[in-house]
């Protein structure tokens, strides 16, 4: 009797869901088989019974459009995919989200592609068939339980056919006001956190990328970086002069550009820091190249045919690197002392000075011309000539006449000489216009012309007009 009263319930339920034929009708009974199945006269199984609970299977679950009150636990409903399935059913739907269409080189085509989430976390992957892998969880030192390094990808897009695994693009002809920003990708890294429960204090990455690569294989690159520029009329060439914020960006195109404050100033408005607005201040560093488990064999490229002016040939010239005004160059001593050097501090108002290295050796350049060159000698092992440019007449000035007091010293290796292979040309001096003779300016030579009453080692005497080469002694000028 039980069976038979639970048996009508069901199928008054059932018969609920779609319009009667008839109103008022009466219905027969239903039975409940020896399998616990619901099965009304004549008509589908509706269910089962068992454990004294009423599971409900129907054939079809059909709502009408304005049904909004229908409630349920649909947790242990299973669909099967279909991308062929009716419109407007789980099945097609769920199989347009697992076949997810895009644009390719013949048409659209399917990218098959499955998620699922757990925790709160999403997993998306293209397996030719089944539930999605992570086979990054063991490949990055996880577990195959993971979603990725760590278990700590919020969301992670694995591709099992070796194709891209994530794709970000913008357009900005689909800008529709100004204001927008049109970045394909985007990542944010906040480090707000200064209490002492984390130790050593944390770091925040605002975007990671890591590719590795095995003996064997083809290249492994961390990042590739292009920009295509499709212009060449009004390209800006950029310089390291100091512009307004945002200035590169206009009529110009960078593969790289690094900078400083997020326009977090109180011209362009503060940024939070989790507390408070803050204005941003002077960062550590723009770029660092360091160890980490494993070190560069180079450091910095710059392929001969990757800059604009040099192919690889001699005679060409192309600018690999360009700072301010005071921009040093520096070494350290194994300690953060910088103990070398190399800065430029030449004004507006001055000549453009440079440094060559040719075949021969090193070219000085100034106001447009060779100053000085540092050649080898062929006939001398290591030895050098200092030769003077077209520029700075024969000799070259080797001392800046603005030095006050500024020595010169030519020492050869051991007991070399110092070879002059043209004249030497003195110094000249009036007799009461020589310099101090002391021990320090002892075996000193010079010129004077206006000596008189000459005697060899002599006391020198002015007011005449004998020219004579004069030597100091370390006492006193004597005539030679």
């Amino acid at each position: 009797m039980r069976k038979l009263l639970l048996a009508d319930i069901a199928t008054l339920a059932a018969l609920a869901i779609v319009a009667p034929v008839k109103a008022d009708q009466l219905l027969r009974q239903a039975r409940v088989d020896n399998s616990g199945r619901v099965i009304p006269p004549d008509g589908p199984i509706l269910g089962r019974w068992q454990g004294n609970k009423y599971t409900a299977t129907p054939d079809a679950l059909v709502l009408p459009p304005t049904d909004q009150g229908s409630t349920g636990n649909l947790s242990g409903m299973s669909v099967t995919p279909s991308s062929t399935a009716s419109i407007n059913t789980l099945g097609r739907l769920f199989g347009d989200i697992s076949g997810f269409k895009a644009p390719g080189l013949t048409g659209f085509a399917k990218l098959d592609a499955a998620y699922f989430t757990v925790n709160s976390r999403m997993l998306v992957n293209s397996p030719p068939s089944g539930h999605p892998t992570n086979w990054l969880g063991n490949a990055a030192g996880g577990s195959a339980l993971q979603y990725a390094y760590g278990g700590i990808g919020q969301i992670v897009s694995l591709s099992s056919i070796g194709d891209v695994g994530i794709v970000g693009a913008t357009r900005t002809t689909d800008m529709a006001s100004s204001g927008r920003l049109p970045v394909g990708t985007m990542g944010w890294g906040f480090n707000f956190r200064t209490d002492a429960s984390v130790v050593p204090l944390t770091s925040a990455w605002g975007g990671y990328f890591e590719a590795r690569r095995k003996t064997g294989a083809g290249s492994a690159q961390a990042m590739e970086i292009n920009v295509t520029e499709l212009s060449s009329s009004d390209v800006a060439d950029i310089s390291a002069k100091n512009t307004a914020p945002n200035a590169y960006f206009n009529y110009s195109s960078a593969a790289l550009n690094l900078a400083s404050g997020g326009n977090c100033t109180t011209v362009a408005g503060s940024c939070w820091d989790g507390m408070r607005l803050a204005n941003a201040v002077d960062a550590s560093v723009a770029l660092v190249i360091h160890s980490n488990g494993a070190k560069f064999r180079k450091g910095l490229i710059f392929a001969e045919d990757g800059l604009t002016g040099c192919d690889g040939a001699g005679g060409k010239t192309c600018t690999a690197i360009e700072a301010g005004r005071g921009a040093t160059f520096a070494w350290i001593d194994g300690t953060p002392r910088q103990a070398v050097k190399i800065r430029g501090d030449v004004s507006p108002a001055g000549d453009p000075l440079s440094m060559t290295f040719t075949d021969g050796g090193v070219q000085f350049e100034g106001g447009g011309a060779v100053t000085m060159q540092v050649v080898s000698k062929a006939t001398d092992v290591n030895g050098v000539q200092v030769l003077g440019g077209s520029a700075a007449g024969n000799p070259a000035r080797v001392m800046a006449t603005g030095s006050a007091n500024a020595s010169l010293a030519l020492s050869p290796s051991g007991m070399g000489t110092v070879q002059m292979q043209a004249p030497v040309q003195l110094a000249m001096f009036r007799v009461g216009t020589l310099p101090a003779c002391n021990a320090s300016l002892e075996g000193a030579m010079a010129y004077v012309n206006d000596a008189r009453n000459i005697t060899y080692r002599g006391v020198l005497t002015g007011g005449g007009g004998e020219r004579v080469p004069v030597f100091c002694s370390g006492t006193a000028w004597e005539a030679h």
